[in-house]
């Protein structure tokens, strides 16, 4: 344990001491333009909102731009779900080319770059990423630190506390000057025509506001972090005898999973069919969400929807975890391969090992707590 702290201390000693070296110290008084630098989907995008809104608050007579590439998946990326009162323009520079990129950045004459880093970029990344503030000439730069290191996973999951990737990058916005918000807010690019078509896919699909409704997302990037199929049909069979109407949310591979459900007819089916800020309004009509480790589950609790979420062993306990009080997780912290961070297990033994009746458990108990205070 105090070989991985040393080796955790000297790689961000190092990468303090390079910043140190490139870049003068930060002074809030010359800060005028600034550049943060985000990549991502859906999940990595959310958990950077109340990093980039607590810089807004610090700034807020300095212009703001945000780089982001969504790694392909347009649709998914930061600059159609950030409230667009946060940032001036967003860059998004795929395809382009590397020396016209640092150009087009250098002619914006920037104060300070604050990267906010993805919690598994390798040393060199962040190598990479110090130079390339300083080739488009910034006075200032933080950001520079990691989260974890890729060595000996399971002592650090048993023996450290692993920060959550939103508590991690608010520490660099502090870094950067900002003020540690007294609670997170996650600002959405909703807007009223996402608004009115949900009113109306509302009406059209008989489904009142005050009624009980649930969603559910049975999908996940990643193989390995779906819970089986039929268990999810167990805990959907549990709450629609409680009377409960189930959406189910996603994007279009799900639909191949959904069609696979046996009461798949019982339940509205929306994969596929929603923009993400529609996913979030829908989300944010329903009485909870039961979810895999994936994209909506970071946008249910954005928008404060509590969430019984399912997370696999692959990677840190806690580092995605959605906040405790709007959740709760479920995690097989057993098994001999946890934080095995496999993108090729065909097992998922994990996931397995989380029964149905422990989902349907915990939501028996939430209903309970939350009749009894309301009657309170």
């Amino acid at each position: 344990m105090i070989f991985i702290k040393l080796l955790y201390c000297l790689n961000n000693a190092l990468l303090a001491f390079f910043r140190f070296i490139l870049f003068k110290k930060l002074n809030k008084k010359n800060v005028e333009r600034i550049l943060i630098f985000r990549n991502g989907s859906l999940g990595d995008s959310i958990c950077a909102l109340p990093a980039i809104e607590a810089t807004h608050n610090a700034y807020p007579k300095a212009k703001i731009d945000l780089l982001t590439h969504s790694g392909g998946f347009p649709e998914l990326s930061i600059a159609n779900i950030i409230d667009p009162l946060l940032v001036n323009n967003i860059i998004n520079y795929e395809g382009i080319e590397l020396r016209q990129l640092i150009q087009l950045l250098k002619s914006n004459k920037y104060d300070l770059f604050i990267l906010l880093p993805q919690v598994h970029s390798p040393f060199k990344k962040f190598i990479k990423d110090l130079l390339f503030a300083k080739a488009i000439k910034v006075k200032y730069a933080v950001g520079f630190k990691r989260c974890v290191i890729p060595v000996f996973q399971k002592t650090q999951s048993k023996q450290s506390k692993i920060s959550n990737v939103r508590d991690f990058l608010l520490s660099i916005a502090v870094e950067a000057g900002a003020q540690m918000p007294d609670r997170l807010s996650y600002k959405l690019n909703i807007k009223p025509e996402d608004e009115n078509f949900i009113e109306a896919l509302f009406i059209e699909k008989n489904l009142n506001i005050q009624s009980k409704i649930a969603a559910v997302t049975i999908g996940a990037k990643r193989p390995q972090n779906r819970w089986p199929i039929q268990y999810f049909e167990v805990v959907i069979d549990y709450l629609q005898n409680l009377g409960y109407s189930i959406i189910i949310i996603g994007g279009k591979d799900d639909k191949l999973l959904v069609d696979k459900l046996d009461n798949k007819n019982k339940v509205v089916d929306l994969t596929g069919k929603l923009t993400v800020m529609q996913s979030a309004i829908i989300l944010k009509r329903c009485s909870m969400f039961i979810t895999n480790d994936t994209g909506p589950m970071h946008l249910a609790y954005a928008v404060g929807t509590y969430t019984f979420a399912i997370f696999s062993s692959r990677d840190f306990p806690n580092l995605w975890f959605p906040p405790v009080e709007l959740s709760q997780v479920f995690r097989n912290n057993t098994i001999q391969c946890s934080e095995c961070f496999s993108n090729t297990c065909k097992n998922n033994i994990c996931m397995q090992a989380i029964k149905p009746e422990q989902v349907i458990k915990a939501i028996s108990n939430y209903l309970y707590s939350s009749t009894k205070i309301s009657h309170q």
